[in-house]
């Protein structure tokens, strides 16, 4: 991704919060991939985005969904849900 295209990014979003009232839109699609970047996760962002899969759900999903979305073993499950537990949301996505 281009430094343009960040900045197109950020400027659109910011757009976007000046005509709801301030409040900047949550991008779940960006969350969800930097959440699993960051959790060496991120090959799994297209199931969490297809199920439309937010961050802070992550930690009421069963074994089961979480297979289901392609969390194959019993140790990235609970680094995940953990992880999503404390987890706080970004103002501004950089990544998409």
């Amino acid at each position: 991704m281009t430094s343009i295209t960040i900045i197109i990014e950020a400027l659109l979003l910011l757009l976007g919060a000046l005509n709801s009232g301030g409040v900047v839109p949550p991008n779940n699609h960006c969350n969800i991939r930097n959440f699993l970047r960051t959790h060496e996760c991120e090959e799994l962002a297209p199931a969490f985005i297809a199920e439309e899969i937010e961050v802070r759900q992550i930690a009421q999903l069963s074994n089961e969904d979480l297979l289901s979305l392609g969390v194959r073993t019993i140790g990235a499950r609970l680094r995940l849900r953990s992880a999503a537990a404390s987890w706080e949301p970004q103002q501004v996505c950089l990544f998409s």
